[in-house]
This record gives structure tokens, C-alpha cells and sequence, in this order.
């Protein structure tokens, strides 16, 4: 397996695997992370793209978010929302007390409420990509 990245990101990844750092994850995952996964660094992309199962994927580097050196990425494939959708009524149906959601804020509650949740999201998202038209419209 081959781990790539834009150079902005690989950047920030090396600093976020500098020893330093370990202490802060251990503290947010209590020793989840393995030593491994300390170890796994990406290769720069060498234009912004790669292939994969006949699929081509674009980079796009924007900058801060909620962290630094953000990238997001563009699939040519169609939304599997509708699959999403109808796994998470699934989910629903057995009336969980807990759900731990991945990713979440540190601290955040593991309760059921991430379900309904998750699919009004999901909902918002598919309608607003219908109504609007263009990506840009739907980023901003």
C-alpha cells in the first residue's frame, strides 16, 4: 500500500508524527494510536492526483480549517448518499443508547441523537447539491 498526499499536507502530517506530538494524541485517544501508525509517512503527489480502480482523484489544497495545510478531494463518482442513508435507518431501527461516532470532537457525547443526526446531514447535503449549480455555490 502506497500512502500519498499533496506536499502541503505531507508537511503537516510530519510535524503531527514528531515525537512531540505523541503525548497530545495518547491524551485525546488513551493509547489507541499504536507506535505503528507513527511510522506510516506519505508520498508527495506529483500532480495533484492520483488513480485508482480506473477512477482519477483531484487535490485541491485551501488552507486553515480546523487544522492547517487542509485538502480536500474530489471523487468522479456518483454519491453513495442513498446507501448511507438507508444503512443509518438501519442503525436507528435497533434503538441504540450509545453510538460512537468517528470522527467526533474529543468530549462530545456517544449518544443516538449522532444517527438522526448524520441523516439530516446527509439529506441537506443531496438536496442542496440538487438545488444549486455549481461546487463553488455548495462550498460557500
Amino acid at each position: 500500500m502506497e500512502v500519498v498526499a499533496t506536499q502541503h499536507s505531507v508537511n503537516h502530517m510530519a510535524t503531527q508524527l514528531a515525537r512531540d506530538y505523541r503525548a497530545l494524541w495518547d491524551g485525546l485517544f488513551s493509547r489507541q494510536i499504536d507506535t505503528d501508525s507513527f511510522q506510516i509517512g506519505a508520498k508527495k503527489l506529483k500532480d495533484s492526483r492520483f488513480s485508482l480502480e480506473g477512477h482519477t482523484f483531484k487535490t485541491a489544497e485551501v488552507g486553515h480549517s480546523d487544522t492547517d495545510e487542509t485538502t480536500f478531494l474530489h471523487s468522479p463518482l456518483q454519491s453513495r448518499g442513498g446507501a448511507w442513508l438507508v444503512t443509518l435507518t438501519l442503525l436507528e431501527s435497533y434503538n441504540p443508547a450509545i453510538v460512537v461516532a468517528s470522527p467526533h470532537s474529543p468530549g462530545a457525547m456517544d449518544e443516538a441523537f449522532s444517527i438522526g443526526a448524520s441523516k439530516e446531514y446527509t439529506s441537506t447535503f443531496s438536496q442542496l447539491v440538487q438545488e444549486l449549480t455549481s461546487a463553488k455555490e455548495l462550498y460557500d
